[in-house]
């Protein structure tokens, strides 16, 4: 039977990549910072950058409460690498200006580099093409940096290019204003707030949503490489205007 009603645009009915810990594509390599799937083994080298009590304030929009001792949060670093609602990430650097000073006098840097913050693809839908980056979890010494820039340019190519998404999320505590600055800056357009979305830790959460989508990935990868050239960073890392 015809019908006028208005319909949306034909889309791939193939679905796009999960991403998978055994491919390449989940490895990447930027001028200032690596990624690669976490793995239980980096908590140690983590911890003195993301938990115990000098970092409890890092935990404080997350739901988890914040791991105060090297234990705690082993667990929790293995719990997010067991969780298949998630596909974490490890950021690895060589810049010293990253690295814990309980690090930097321990041992020589590691050829891949030293554990300086955790990031994850979620909400990952492969029918409907739609992903998210959350879950931000960076070390002091590198927010706001050229670094931090970086990683969140190569997972947003990763899931466009890649994995062939056409949707990328970054949702936050509407409170949680670095976060809310940091979805802007990196391109990502404001869609609206939840309102009374979510309770966190015995807490109400509005939730702010933001989005990338295919058409305007052009435009937002341009943009971001400007930034990331050389010439944009004093010192090769510190991050230029936005």
């Amino acid at each position: 039977m015809a019908t006028d009603e208005p319909e949306g645009d034909p889309v791939s009915t193939t679905p796009s990549i999960t991403p998978s810990i055994d491919s390449p594509l989940t490895s990447l390599h930027g001028h200032h910072i690596t990624l690669r799937p976490l793995q239980p083994s980096d908590a140690p080298l983590l911890y003195p950058s993301l938990a115990g009590p000098s970092n409890a304030s890092l935990w404080t929009y997350l739901p988890s409460e914040p791991p105060l001792d090297l234990d705690s949060f082993t667990a929790y670093i293995e719990f997010m690498c067991t969780r298949t609602i998630f596909f974490p990430f490890v950021l690895l650097s060589h810049n010293p200006a990253h690295i814990h000073p309980a690090l930097a006098l321990s041992s020589p840097i590691p050829p891949e580099g030293i554990p300086v913050g955790v990031t994850t693809l979620m909400s990952i839908v492969p029918t409907h093409h739609t992903i998210e980056i959350g879950h931000v979890l960076y070390s002091p010494l590198l927010q706001r940096s050229a670094a931090s820039t970086e990683a969140s340019f190569l997972l947003l190519k990763l899931c466009f290019e890649d994995l062939r998404y056409e949707r990328v999320e970054w949702k936050c505590n509407d409170r949680n204003l670095p976060s809310v600055k940091a979805a802007k800056r990196l391109g990502f357009v404001y869609e609206g707030t939840f309102r009374r979305h979510l309770v966190v830790k015995g807490r109400r959460r509005d939730t702010a949503w933001f989005s990338v989508v295919v058409e305007e990935w052009g435009g937002v990868k341009g943009v971001l490489e400007g930034w990331l050239g050389e010439g944009n960073f004093e010192g090769g890392d510190a991050e230029g205007e936005d």
